[in-house]
């Protein structure tokens, strides 16, 4: 697999999340300024529930069958990559028609609870059963790291889906507006990711005598060990809007969704990285530990800074929303405090899944999940938002512990010093920075600049880093970032 194909593969990937991570934050945004906390604590329950849903509907395949899809692609192996996105699909299909099922018998239950009306009970099976296929069809896609069409899909969907959903809430559709606009990325992502699928397989006439029940083993074995902690994980992150929801109503809940969602846009600055390292860390036949430590650092040196300059400023970046939402900066910090146990832990689970090690990746994601639901149980009754950040948050701390033995079990060196340098730098920036009261807005570029300058100046990143990961980034980029650490360490020397 050469580094131009990886590259490209990687850049488009970046924008997508950029754009996503962008595009997710204008539109809560725009929504929080046209509609109540009331309506988007109803919206955002109604789409956690969803998530839960269709996390279940896919039965762990999307992550499942990256494992093989990696090498069949690098292969060339068409014959082999048809079966194995045949069986995905039907297995995808059979868990959307159950969770549809399950959907419609809880009808009475969805609506006392969450006040899911039947227009919105219709809306959600269609998301869930629009996700689900794009989120297979997307991690097919990724696996043949064709991946020049996800930036151009995620514009036009979210394009849409703002205007759409602005026109309907204007004219007081509500909640039922949200969703309206909200499904039309899924929907739209399905249809054009399937069409890319079909030109990738296709052309491919020759037909292997594999017995194809193989293959639906093979996927379904691989996807298991995932999909359960996936499932604790989903109902551990989005239990936590429901439960505000049905124990404090719907505007507590629009407010402690908006402050996990800026969380999790901080965890999508890394996303990309490990999602693009996963197919290339399964066909690896060595080189994987330090390839992974590499990525892990990585996704440090580009979460850290973002989170602590949100943490910093939690109050002033929530009130852009609105006066209502200013009063979850606490929520949003207790959050933010995940993002280094969150990167850490993500690229152990991923090198263990690379490898095959189902039973440690069970244990990760039981760790961290089954701790985070039995809290929220516990504490979001009587602390609200808050209750729900310090469980999601303990939870993450608690699988961050046991993924530590995971790596010690496959001899996976952490460099501490750079974790804590990675933290502790743009800290200390901030913390000069509020001495002299300087305002968030010029505040979050100058420690964003000087953190990564300082990192790279006291050899935390590196130029030793830049060229393990010059299979993950576009090479203009890597040439540029390497010129610009090149430079820093001529100078340091000098």
């Amino acid at each position: 697999m050469s580094k131009k194909i990886v590259a490209k593969g990687a850049l488009f990937i970046y924008i997508e999340t950029l754009i996503s991570m962008g595009s997710g934050y204008i539109f809560w945004f725009i929504m929080s300024k046209i509609s109540s906390p009331e309506i988007i604590g109803i919206s955002s329950t109604v789409i956690s529930l969803t998530v839960i849903f269709s996390t279940i509907a896919s039965i762990g395949i999307p992550m499942g069958v990256q494992r093989f899809l990696g090498k069949s692609f690098s292969e060339k192996n068409l014959d082999v990559t048809k079966k194995f996105v045949k069986a995905s699909f039907i297995l995808t299909s059979f868990g959307i028609i159950i969770c549809s099922i399950i959907f419609i018998i809880l009808q009475s239950w969805l609506y006392q609870t969450f006040s899911l009306d039947f227009s919105l009970l219709i809306l959600s099976i269609i998301l869930i059963t629009s996700t689900t296929f794009m989120t297979l069809f997307r991690s097919i896609v990724i696996s043949s790291l064709d991946t020049k069409m996800l930036p151009l899909i995620m514009i036009i969907g979210t394009f849409v889906k703002i205007l759409l959903a602005y026109a309907l809430v204007v004219n007081d559709n509500g909640a039922l507006g949200i969703m309206t606009g909200f499904i039309f990325v899924p929907i739209l992502g399905s249809i054009l990711y399937s069409i890319i699928l079909f030109k990738m397989v296709k052309s491919e006439k020759k037909n292997s005598r594999d017995n194809i029940i193989n293959y639906y083993k093979d996927i379904f074995v691989s996807s298991l060990a995932n999909w359960i902690p996936t499932i604790i994980y989903t109902i551990g992150s989005h239990l936590g809007t429901l439960l505000v929801f049905g124990a404090h109503g719907s505007t507590e809940a629009g407010i402690y969704f908006i402050a996990f969602s800026l969380s999790m846009a901080i965890t999508a600055l890394t996303s990309s990285l490990f999602t693009i390292a996963y197919p290339i860390q399964s066909s690896m036949q060595d080189g994987r530990k330090r390839f992974t430590w590499r990525i892990i650092k990585l996704s440090l040196v580009i979460s850290l800074p973002f989170s602590t300059c949100m943490l910093f400023y939690s109050k002033e970046i929530l009130s852009l929303f609105g006066p209502a939402y200013d009063t979850g900066s606490l929520t949003l910090e207790i959050l933010l405090l995940s993002t280094l146990p969150m990167a850490i832990t993500t690229g152990i689970n991923n090198l263990a899944y690379s490898y095959g090690n189902y039973k440690q990746v069970l244990t990760i994601g039981l760790s961290s999940n089954i701790p985070r639901t039995i809290l929220y149980f516990a504490l979001v009754p009587a602390l609200e938002g808050v209750g729900a950040a310090i469980s999601y948050t303990v939870g993450t701390i608690i699988g961050f512990i046991f993924s530590l033995k995971v790596s010690k079990k496959n001899q996976l060196t952490i460099q501490w010093k750079d974790v804590i340098f990675t933290f502790v730098i743009p800290i200390l920036i901030l913390l000069i920075l509020n001495l002299i009261k300087l305002n968030f807005i010029i505040a979050i570029p100058v420690t964003l600049i000087s953190s990564y300058l300082l990192l790279i100046k006291l050899n935390i990143f590196n130029s030793a880093d830049v060229i393990d990961l010059k299979n993950l980034l576009p090479n203009k980029v890597s040439e540029s970032l390497s010129w610009l650490v090149r430079k820093i360490e001529t100078k340091k020397r000098e």
